[in-house]
């Protein structure tokens, strides 16, 4: 009996020991780019976060092109999530157009037929399109058919130059048969052939939003009056420089002033009708339409267009509010605004770091800049 029970002991831990895991190799790899993490293995999903350059991550399992990893994040704490660094490589089974930029009709726009093939998808936009490499160069090609999505009923009109005759469209995704600018498509409904046109409208709320980020920027920007020796923004309170305040001033039909002296109305007035409105966010989510308040107050409005843009997945880099970004913006989807909010404050790090390597002078400003891209995570609470 006692040598029964001590043969059950000894095939109970060899049972046991085969059941125990095994513990996976860890491979290490590293990151020579800034690197979005994706919650899921494909472009199109949101994200999780974004890799510094010069750091090493982790990789937990792979599938295809696509890495899962563990990575520290910004607050140095231990996260996971998807990355792709080179693209996903897919077979186009039959002949297809590559389009310059990610819309169908621009006066600038160049289409290319291509024949069915390899090629490599290297990232989504967050308006429905794939960034396609091919022939060395970007091109875009639509994810789904062309479609335009109306969130609530709209007008249609027989010609959109006249805007006559019209009916109501139900709120609804429809197939675009033709287009023009400014955001105009012509669909079928109800065996009609109608035009639409797609664009945001300002936010019943967007005073409310505005006086939420006016308080953000003063808060991030302090009440100082401030010129460093290397800051290339010189005499600046509240983020509005000395220039900025002269024309306000002007404007106003006043003489000159030092902007260390500038009013509570004049700061408002200056942030409001200077960056609030002309960034479009009145027509912005509320997180969305903060960031781009306080990125065009801190970096200027050119370049939080290229920061926009950026987040989109554009990659133009143009420094104005152009055809394609009017047309990206208005077919944003609305539950995709806050991803991009979040989008943007890593593409003002990455900004930030570039900077610095075109000008290490700027070096001593970078912690602070990063700290304050920090404050606007939390206080927005992206993350």
């Amino acid at each position: 009996m006692k040598k029964y029970f001590t043969f059950l002991i000894v095939i109970s831990f060899i049972l046991l020991s085969f059941k125990k895991p095994v513990e996976a190799s860890t491979i290490t790899y590293p990151i020579n780019q800034p690197t979005y993490v994706y919650k899921d293995k494909k472009f199109t999903s949101n994200i999780k976060g974004d890799i510094r350059p010069k750091k090493k991550v982790t990789v937990v399992k792979s599938s295809k092109d696509w890495y899962y990893v563990k990575y520290t994040d910004l607050n140095d704490n231990q996260q996971y999530g998807w990355i792709n660094t080179k693209g996903t490589k897919v077979q186009i089974t039959k002949p297809k157009t590559f389009y310059s930029v990610p819309m169908k009709t621009n006066a600038n726009l160049v289409k290319k037929k291509v024949l069915k093939g390899y090629y490599i998808i290297k990232g989504a936009t967050k308006t429905g399109w794939y960034k396609v490499l091919y022939n060395n160069q970007d091109y875009f090609i639509p994810i789904s058919p062309f479609n335009v999505t109306l969130n609530v009923n709209t007008l249609a009109f027989k010609n959109p130059m006249e805007q006559t005759n019209h009916i109501t469209v139900k709120s609804g995704t429809y197939t675009i048969l033709d287009e023009q600018a400014e955001n105009w498509y012509k669909i079928s409904y109800n065996k009609q052939q109608v035009w639409v046109q797609k664009i945001k409208k300002v936010r019943s709320d967007e005073k409310d939003v505005f006086k939420s980020g006016l308080n953000i920027v003063k808060e991030l920007e302090g009440n100082a009056c401030t010129k460093l020796g290397n800051d290339h923004g010189g005499l600046t309170k509240y983020g509005i420089t000395q220039t900025v305040y002269d024309e306000y001033r002007k404007g106003q039909k006043l003489g000159g002033n030092s902007v260390c002296y500038i009013s509570n109305k004049g700061v408002e007035d200056i942030i409001y009708n200077t960056y609030y409105v002309p960034t479009n966010g009145t027509k912005m989510s509320s997180k969305l339409a903060i960031v781009m308040l306080d990125t065009a107050v801190n970096f200027g409005k050119g370049t939080a267009y290229a920061i926009f843009q950026r987040a989109l997945s554009i990659d133009k880099g143009t420094t104005n509010w152009g055809p394609l970004t009017n047309y990206s913006f208005n077919h944003l989807p609305t539950n995709q605004e806050n991803d991009v909010a979040l989008r943007m404050i890593y593409e003002r790090m990455r900004s930030r770091y570039n900077i610095v390597a075109k000008d290490p002078g700027q070096g001593q400003f970078l912690k602070g800049w990063l700290a304050r891209d920090q404050k606007l995570l939390t206080k927005l609470a992206l993350k």
